[in-house]
């Protein structure tokens, strides 16, 4: 009789276990779909727009099941599921940030004109329009290897086309000097981009068109203010819509680029053309003109109007 009860008991607790674990691994199942429902809902939601380009600051991450009580549950498939969503977390971070190598005097630059680069940042989230790929974050990456220990700068900022595949690429820098690419090129330049528009424009519409315009205009004061020069504006079609965003601003016009620029314009001439290098003032005046001419204004039935109107002071 003992053993009967015992086993009886045992029985009972058993299935107690077991329901115990069938209830958490489902809430753990339900979690994961959760998860990557929340990936979807997140790569519809960043859909790009034909202008602006998104600008937060803040990137929205999966918490998955990190956050679950699993006490009672096996090991192995909690580390499973655990495994699972940080995958999908990985594979949403490499979408959304771009990383690139810097200079050692780039890093420098950086560094000094960051806080300026954050006020104006944080100002234009309410203020005014801007077209800055954000950068969120500056590091040195240490490796080592067979030839010993390595350093590289790099910074990180966001990806404009993140979940988007723009057909064509353009990287935009309003000048025509060694500025043609092959066509086979994966990123395209402003020569081509002035070939292609002769048979297939790009007209914006008013909204647009302003927004462009203020953005490029607020942008290019500030980065002209901290003497930055040789950004670009980089360019993706994405079926009828335009994706852009101002990008690699980090580059001073230091001591040796001044030289340079007046060893060209003087020493060996232009035949008529501005020099590559070019000081702040000038490098923002050519850019923001040719940005302007190149996306040209499709008016609608709206425009112009009041223009003939008259107002008594």
């Amino acid at each position: 009789e003992y053993l009967t009860v015992a086993r009886e008991s045992w029985n009972s607790e058993r299935a107690e276990l077991e329901e115990t674990y069938t209830k958490q691994t489902d809430t753990l199942n339900e979690k994961l779909r959760d998860a990557k429902e929340e990936i979807g809902l997140l790569r519809r939601s960043n859909q790009p727009t034909i202008l602006p380009v998104s600008s937060n600051l803040q990137a929205k991450f999966v918490k998955g099941v990190t956050e679950v009580d699993v006490t009672g549950t096996r090991s192995d498939d909690v580390a499973e599921l655990r495994s699972k969503v940080a995958e999908l977390e990985k594979e949403e971070l490499e979408k959304r940030w771009v990383v690139k190598e810097m200079s050692r005097l780039e890093l420098q630059a950086l560094l000094m004109f960051m806080p300026s680069y954050i006020e104006y940042v944080s100002d234009s989230m309410n203020k005014r329009p801007t077209l800055l790929a954000k950068i969120v974050a500056a590091c040195t990456v240490g490796y080592s290897n067979v030839n010993g220990n390595l350093k590289q700068d790099v910074i990180i900022m966001e990806n404009i086309f993140y979940n988007c595949t723009p057909s064509l690429i353009y990287d935009l820098k309003g000048s025509n000097r060694n500025r043609l690419a092959e066509e086979t090129e994966e990123v395209l330049l402003d020569t081509n981009y002035l070939n292609h528009i002769v048979t297939d424009p790009i007209y914006l519409r008013p909204h647009c068109k302003t927004f462009l315009r203020e953005a490029v205009n607020c942008d290019t004061a500030f980065l002209a203010a901290q003497s930055i020069i040789d950004y670009s504006l980089l360019v993706g079609v994405c079926g009828d819509r335009l994706v852009v965003g101002i990008i690699d601003y980090i580059r001073k016009f230091t001591f040796d680029k001044k030289v340079e620029m007046i060893f060209k314009t003087n020493m060996i001439g232009s035949a008529g053309k501005m020099p590559t290098i070019v000081s702040p003032e000038m490098y923002r005046e050519r850019f923001y003109n040719q940005i302007e001419r190149y996306f040209p204004l499709v008016p609608d039935r709206w425009t112009g109007m009041g223009s003939d109107l008259q107002y008594n002071s």
